[in-house]
């Protein structure tokens, strides 16, 4: 990253570039083209309600029983150490149990549109090398649309 001098945002990143990564907590959306700062390492902990409220929608969904024997085991003492206050801070703890969470939030509409996703990619790269899209080109437009997407999901 380049200081030029001119800018606020500027002097400020200067400053943040020099500070060590385990005192600041960084995150990047691209879609909204935001980038957060977090001076605070809270940010990144997990807390026995996040455990128990995702516990929870992973048994409704039927997730819970879809995670390996070791993966529950991991999630239910972290939750016994969270119980009493304590929340999760260790790095490498936290995106272990966040990936954790992702798989018991997942929907079953999620694994629809996921696997769909992943069969329109395939087929976007496949039509590309193969030269589909010069004499079929809306189904480029099709392969880029959500509910086509989804369908694809759908069929075996």
């Amino acid at each position: 990253m380049e200081y030029h001098g001119h800018c606020k945002s500027c002097h400020i990143e200067k400053y943040l570039l020099k500070m060590p990564s385990n005192r600041i907590w960084i995150d990047y959306d691209e879609d909204a083209d935001v980038l957060y700062n977090n001076f605070n390492m809270s940010a990144k902990t997990i807390t026995y309600m996040n455990l128990n409220a995702t516990f929870r929608k992973g048994q409704r969904t039927g997730n819970w029983r879809k995670l390996r024997f070791l993966d529950k085991a991991l999630y239910r003492a972290a939750m016994g150490y969270a119980r009493y206050g304590r929340s999760i801070a260790n790095r490498m703890l936290v995106e272990k149990l966040l990936g954790l969470i992702e798989r018991l939030k997942e929907t079953k509409g999620m694994r629809i549109f996921k696997r769909g996703f992943e069969k329109a990619v395939a087929m976007l790269e496949k039509g590309e090398e193969k030269g589909v899209f010069l004499w079929a080109p809306r189904l480029k437009d099709w392969l880029k649309d959500p509910d086509y997407t989804f369908w694809l999901g759908t069929v075996r």
